[in-house]
């Protein structure tokens, strides 16, 4: 009897072990995930949206073509209601023009949209309009 009182101690001190192992493990991380956006939050100071444009494909649609592009923000802030526009010739002589708005584009990632041009459309250019502070 007395040895499998030791026994069950044996065990119980293991998984003590194990439990304080992990909680070490636990605190540690956290500690470094909180040094991270305290640092980040000290460091990144200013700056200003660095939005970028390009187009991924073209695709037929119907009578309309889809022209899909992206935009990503390789700034230090986020921007709202960015406006993505693409001015095309659609044989008139005169230049059209078709715009989205992009609700939220976060620093440092990328969103996708589209816009419909006129199937016959060759020569387009894509571009960012505008955007605001969120």
């Amino acid at each position: 009897m007395r040895e499998k009182f030791e026994r069950a101690t044996g065990a119980e001190k293991r998984a003590e072990q194990v439990e304080w192992a992990i909680g070490i493990v636990s605190a540690i991380v956290i500690i470094a995930i909180v040094g991270f956006l305290v640092h980040r939050g000290a460091t990144a100071t200013g700056g200003a949206p660095n939005l970028s444009v390009t187009t991924e494909r073209a695709a037929d649609f119907g009578e309309t073509g889809q022209l899909l592009f992206s935009v990503r923000n390789d700034g230090t802030r986020a921007a709202a209601n960015v406006i993505v526009s693409a001015a095309f010739d659609d044989g008139s002589g005169e230049m059209q023009k078709r715009s989205v708005h992009l609700d939220h584009i976060s620093a440092g990632s990328t969103k996708t949209g589209g816009l419909f041009l006129p199937q016959d459309t060759v020569e387009f250019e894509v571009f960012v309009e505008g955007y605001a502070d969120p």
